[in-house]
């Protein structure tokens, strides 16, 4: 009889814990733990692989080294120079990444981008009672990037990554003397010019297909000739955009 009354009573024991557990859970007293799958986390946060595009903007800082090749009636020595061209950029940009073991990365994308980068540049001398003065006005336009994002994981929510990509980049220079103010001589020259970019980049997700990035890429860029000039260019960018992954 002892037996079946001890039976029975850690049978109810037995029935009412999963009871008594769910009730302490809703006291606080006990939390349970949910482990979500290990893909949800990524999926979620959009942090996924496959296609993405997305807008960019920034500021483009162009520095222009100019080298006069040799002295003129119309330009000096002293005409060389720095040039720093400076202004907004915006694009866009499309690529495909993929994820490797959740840790690794690696994504290839091209971009577009229109910039207002611009200056200009004069110097003046007296002589004989004129005044010469040589100036060069440079503007940045569109470009064209196609490149390579290899990265790595810090956490469910952000990527850290380099990129290495090949840009295509359109400026305009305008060369001109004047004397006493009036145009001597103005040359006008539309040059495409090519080079290689590097730089790092983040990444963080902010919610599902939806992620936030920040990147700086140096690129430098080939030389290119106006009149009897060589221009060296060569861009510091800093970009932040907002990206959606198809997914």
């Amino acid at each position: 009889m002892r037996a079946l009354i001890l039976t029975t009573l850690l049978t109810l024991w037995a029935l009412c814990l999963p009871f008594s557990a769910s009730a302490a859970a809703y006291k606080g007293e006990i939390k349970p733990k949910i482990t979500p799958p290990a893909h949800a986390l990524l999926v979620y946060r959009g942090l996924t692989s496959g296609p993405y595009f997305g807008i960019l903007a920034g500021y483009d800082s162009f520095k222009i080294s100019r080298y006069l090749n040799s002295a003129t009636s119309l330009f000096s020595t002293t005409d060389n120079a720095t040039i720093n061209a400076t202004g907004l950029v915006g694009g866009l940009t499309l690529g495909y990444g993929k994820y490797f073991r959740k840790t690794y990365y690696l994504a290839t994308e091209v971009s577009y981008n229109v910039s207002a980068a611009e200056q200009k540049d004069s110097t003046s001398t007296t002589g004989s009672g004129n005044t010469i003065t040589s100036s060069t006005q440079l503007n940045a336009y569109s470009s064209y990037g196609i490149g390579l994002r290899p990265g790595i994981t810090l956490n469910n929510n952000a990527l850290l990554y380099f990129k290495l990509a090949y840009n295509i980049v359109k400026l305009q220079t305008q060369r001109g003397v004047f004397t006493n103010n009036s145009p001597t001589s103005v040359v006008n020259a539309t040059n495409w010019c090519n080079g290689v970019g590097y730089g790092l980049g983040v990444e963080a997700a902010m919610r599902e297909h939806f992620t936030f990035r920040g990147e700086f890429v140096h690129t430098d860029y080939s030389s290119y000739h106006v009149s009897n000039t060589k221009f060296s260019p060569s861009d510091n960018q800093f970009v932040v955009g907002l990206m959606y992954h198809i997914t």
